[in-house]
């Protein structure tokens, strides 16, 4: 489907459904929108990786269940991967001189002030990588926000070892990971993001079967958050589920729909 693409600026008023774009320090921001006209909620998401061999960005994942989703809708598309065409995932990081993702959330509100001005929520949901860029977006967003992530990577140094050398080649060229994360550990570790600031209200979801994302990313990132940051009281749910079909690919779009429209309800 071919989608309209208006500059942000310049957005007409009944322009839905379409691919809205601005630059913010130099740099390209895309994101498909819809917008509903009963509600205030409003439900953003991200990319995860990509096949360079079927897609090249903008990436809109997910943008076609916006019929199915009962809020408005943002899928924001990761600049990281026009910095090289063999880049499969760029966790809207950018570049160690241009912080993608504080120039991503200056886009998204941007976004809310011109097209949902009487948003009084906004939930954060993808997997993978995006529930990555996900839970970074949330933290200290100034809105009420809520999280899903399904599978997530917590810790980019620690995913698999040859998409995060194409990575930090092109994003920190040179630099060893203890430098990277000593000197930009919010940015590319969640565990360092969320050491100084509050869990937003988060489901996280994660499949026994992902053992890598389960030992590497779900279980240190939880463990950081403290001896009681699972009970009754705290902000974070954590499901365990078992799918040894799908493995690190997240619930599918029915299950993920209900686990979305649950948080919403809350």
């Amino acid at each position: 489907m071919e989608l309209k693409t208006y500059e942000l600026a310049y957005l007409p008023s009944e322009a839905n459904e379409s691919v809205v774009q601005t630059l913010l320090g130099n740099i390209k921001f895309e994101a498909f929108f819809a917008k509903k006209s009963d509600v205030n909620k409003l439900v953003v998401m991200f990319p995860g990786a990509i096949d360079r061999s079927k897609l090249s960005p903008p990436v809109y994942h997910r943008w076609s269940w916006h019929k199915r989703i009962h809020a408005n809708v943002v899928v924001i598309n990761d600049p990281t991967l026009y910095l090289a065409d063999h880049l499969r995932i760029g966790w809207l990081v950018g570049t160690k001189d241009e912080n993608y993702l504080k120039l991503a959330k200056e886009f998204l509100l941007d976004i809310i002030k011109k097209i949902f001005p009487a948003t009084d929520e906004v939930c954060f949901y993808s997997s993978s990588a995006g529930g990555f860029m996900a839970l970074q977006m949330a933290a200290e967003f100034p809105l009420k926000s809520k999280v899903l992530v399904n599978n997530c990577q917590t810790n980019i140094l620690k995913y698999h070892k040859g998409h995060v050398k194409h990575f930090t080649d092109l994003c920190f060229p040179e630099m060893t990971h203890s430098d990277i994360e000593n000197i930009y550990g919010e940015r590319v570790s969640l565990i360092k993001r969320y050491e100084n600031c509050t869990l937003p209200r988060t489901v996280y979801l994660q499949s026994v079967s992902d053992v890598f994302h389960l030992n590497n990313h779900c279980l240190p990132f939880i463990q950081s958050l403290g001896n009681d940051s699972i009970d009754n009281h705290s902000n974070l749910t954590v499901q365990f589920y078992r799918d040894d079909e799908r493995g690190h690919g997240p619930l599918d779009q029915e299950k993920s729909l209900a686990a979305l429209h649950k948080l919403l309800q809350e």
